[in-house]
């Protein structure tokens, strides 16, 4: 099913771009945001040898054009735009745990106010540094293990 919406993806480039401006590396470069929400694949090359064969897969089944089949076929691929995907997924991630640490400190925030108003000599920013800090810092670990182990 998820092959069949990237089939689609790439017939819908196919018919919206003119044949002769018609590259794998210009499909991907359209298709940016589709291929920086895809997380299933730990290495690059892995991700380009798929969508190299889905778009050829794709190239043979529409195109009669045996030159532009092979001119696409024998089209190399840029590392580079590989490597700004994966370095663009590493900044959406640490995003994702920006908004999860926000939503962790708001929900601390209220816990902090509830004792606050039930405790005597009881000093919420105190207790509120300490939380950040505690959830900063696992935020953070998680992070940097998660790029180390992609590298």
């Amino acid at each position: 099913m998820v092959q069949t919406a990237y089939y689609t993806t790439i017939k819908e480039y196919l018919k919206t771009t003119s044949p002769n401006k018609w590259s794998y590396n210009d499909f991907l470069s359209k298709n940016k945001a589709l291929l920086i929400a895809e997380r299933g694949f730990h290495k690059w090359t892995d991700r380009n040898r798929f969508w190299k064969k889905l778009f050829m897969d794709a190239v043979i089944k529409i195109i009669e054009d045996d030159k532009i089949i092979q001119k696409l076929k024998n089209e190399k691929y840029d590392r580079n735009f590989w490597l700004y995907i994966k370095d663009s997924q590493k900044l959406e991630i640490i995003r994702e745990r920006q908004i999860k640490l926000k939503r962790k400190v708001d929900l601390y925030s209220i816990e902090i106010y509830d004792k606050s108003t039930s405790k005597q000599g009881f000093d919420p920013e105190k207790f509120y540094e300490e939380i950040h800090e505690e959830v900063r810092n696992e935020i953070f670990n998680e992070i940097r293990n998660k790029i180390w182990d992609e590298i």
